[in-house]
């Protein structure tokens, strides 16, 4: 009978069941649906857009809650190109927080990224898609997210601090010279005080920094300023004292004041150079005609420039710049200049300027940044192809090529074929090594050799200002 009684009442209690489950999973479904739907966003897709020289890159998007219940943040899964604000981490019922978003790439290409955050309240996250075109790149410009409330302009000037020591002693250099310079163009000069230090207002940017001081040796650096990095110490050494040599013991000996050595100004003026605090006179650069018709031959160039990221490091670019913008002061209206910049891939800047459209090429050399790897092998065949382009019969076509270091072996050797094959036709190859060790040098060295050109150092801002120059005008004179 128990086993009858079983079986009638499982019998009468299936079909009851198999109706209880489906209302049971109905119910859960229900609620879970009701769970997540207690939030909304504003917008689940965030388009930067093209990322360009000063484009906007901080986005905003509203959270709501729309439930009786307040719902707090758990969790937010941001990459770390993103800086991430929240207006707070608990919505409160039937309420709405702001989540405001600033883009800091750290390489160009297209960007799409998933973001998930979760919030008590759901057993889903909320789902983000965010995605950018990067195309224009500056470490500078990666400042963290502004804060909710009033905000500086996010190109302000930001407080900067330098302090000059002697590098032995630690002791602070009073009356130190040094100057802020950006992208090859001093900006500004001063003086420190009698601790050292020098206090002034710039604006948010990547700048090469020269100290020097009597008898002491110069000192420089590179730096971005801003927020998070605005104080800088920088050591200078001692000149070490040289045995004097007696010429004429009958001759006067001329002694020059130690105060007056320090009033002496050690950097040459330059024009549009802001002196701070001191109202040093500015004496602008008045260059006469240097490459006279007569005497040297129309100059075709072709600027093949590395831009990797070793470029960024140590002033190189800056360095750089201010030779190639002392070029632009004596280029002639019948000479040629076509700029190639070259990282991972080969970019045309500017192609076959007339020198004496100084605007132009000043723009192209500006717009000169760094970043990438290094990959040569393409740059030099599309420098060839621009040099033939605009070739200039009887001329000086010559290929200048930038770098701080020697070239991957897996390119080295096609281009010192290529360049022994241009020398041939006609070509000329010259390597400006921009701060390079003494064995890129001695590599690029054989480029040079393979090209008929020169290896031109650049290491000093200013001492070596006039290479570039000097080294177009050996070329180019005319042999009589």
């Amino acid at each position: 009978m128990r086993i009858k009684k079983a079986t009638y009442f499982l019998s009468r209690s299936t079909p009851s069941g198999l109706l209880f489950l489906p209302l049971l999973i109905f119910s859960l479904a229900l609620n879970m649906f009701t769970l997540n739907a207690q939030l909304s966003v504003s917008k689940q897709i965030i388009d930067f857009g093209k990322i360009e020289k000063g484009s906007e890159r901080v986005h905003e998007l509203e959270i709501s809650n729309n439930s009786n219940e307040d719902c707090t943040l758990l969790n937010a899964r941001f990459p770390r190109e993103y800086d991430v604000l929240f207006s707070s981490k608990i919505i409160k019922a039937n309420g709405s927080i702001t989540l405001r978003m600033k883009l800091n790439p750290f390489i160009k290409g297209n960007l799409k990224d998933k973001v998930d955050i979760f919030y008590t309240c759901s057993q889903k996250p909320i789902q983000l898609t965010l995605k950018a075109d990067v195309e224009y790149l500056d470490l500078s410009e990666n400042t963290p997210c502004p804060k909710f409330g009033p905000q500086a302009p996010e190109n302000s000037n930001w407080e900067f601090e330098l302090t000059v020591k002697n590098a032995v002693t630690g002791k602070p250099i009073s009356k130190a010279e040094f100057r802020f310079i950006n992208n090859g163009k001093a900006i500004k000069f001063a003086r420190t005080n009698r601790d050292g230090q020098y206090r002034t207002k710039v604006p948010i940017d990547y700048y090469y920094l020269i100290a020097k001081a009597t008898n002491y040796e110069s000192s420089d650096t590179a730096m971005y300023i801003n927020r998070r990095n605005h104080e800088l110490v920088l050591f200078l050494n001692p000149l070490k004292s040289k045995p004097k040599i007696a010429c004429d013991p009958e001759a006067e000996e001329i002694t020059i004041a130690q105060d007056e050595l320090l009033e002496a100004p050690i950097f040459p003026a330059e024009e549009g150079v802001e002196s701070v605090p001191m109202d040093t006179p500015k004496i602008p650069l008045i260059f006469s005609d240097e490459l006279p018709e007569d005497q040297y031959k129309k100059i075709n160039l072709v600027f093949l420039v590395d831009v990797s990221q070793s470029m960024n490091q140590s002033g190189k670019l800056d360095v750089l710049k201010a030779s190639m913008f002392r070029l632009t002061k004596a280029l002639r209206s019948s000479d040629k200049v076509t700029i190639i910049s070259y990282a991972s891939n080969a970019e045309v800047l500017i192609q076959s300027c007339a020198g004496n459209r100084t605007e132009q090429i000043s723009k192209a050399i500006t717009s000169l940044e760094a970043g990438g790897m290094t990959s040569g092998g393409k740059g030099f065949k599309l420098a060839y192809v621009k040099l033939k382009e605009a070739w200039i019969d009887g001329g000086n076509n010559q290929v200048i090529v930038v770098t701080d270091g020697a070239f991957r072996k897996a390119d080295h050797e096609g281009i010192n074929k290529m360049a022994k094959k241009e020398q041939r036709r006609g070509s000329v190859t010259t390597v400006l090594a921009v701060k390079s060790t003494n064995y890129a040098k001695k590599v690029l060295g054989e480029i040079t050799a393979n090209g008929g050109g020169s290896l031109v150092p650049l290491d000093d801002f200013d001492l070596d200002q006039e290479n570039l120059l000097d080294e177009i005008k050996k070329q180019s004179l005319k042999r009589r």
